[in-house]
């Protein structure tokens, strides 16, 4: 391969997804907007505990999962991110804003990179609304 299809193939895979959480948070990649009969800090972690169980490091050199998790009491907020790192950076591919409505009930907001990534967020629209085992 030429230095130069290189190049271009690097400037490709970098453009494949949103380089930050913040990017992938943007009205375009915006798929579902639903209400979970929850608080939002029980909303966040039915969510962040599948997800860490769901995407564990798989030891490949390859694509390796991540899920970062935020909460934010002085905004009754909190997001989710799974991302996936390996190769030449970071590609985010799902989000969660978890917003409070009231004490018992949250707003969430999902968003996708990719045409995968929104199949997947089904999965995570089924985690926000159903409780924890005890």
């Amino acid at each position: 391969m030429s230095a130069a299809a290189a190049v271009l193939a690097s400037l490709w895979l970098v453009g494949c997804g949103p380089h930050s959480a913040v990017g992938l948070r943007d009205a375009s990649h915006r798929i579902y907007s639903f209400e979970v009969a929850a608080g939002y800090t029980a909303v966040h972690e039915r969510i962040i505990q599948r997800a860490r169980q769901q995407y564990v490091f798989a030891g490949a050199p390859r694509r390796q999962p991540g899920v970062t998790a935020r909460l934010s009491p002085e905004n009754r907020s909190a997001t989710v991110t799974l991302w996936d790192s390996g190769g030449i950076g970071i590609r985010y591919r799902l989000g969660a804003e978890i917003r409070a409505i009231d004490p018992a009930r949250a707003r969430v907001d999902l968003y996708a990179a990719g045409k995968s990534d929104r199949e997947e967020a089904h999965l995570w629209a089924a985690w926000a609304h159903t409780p924890l085992e005890d």
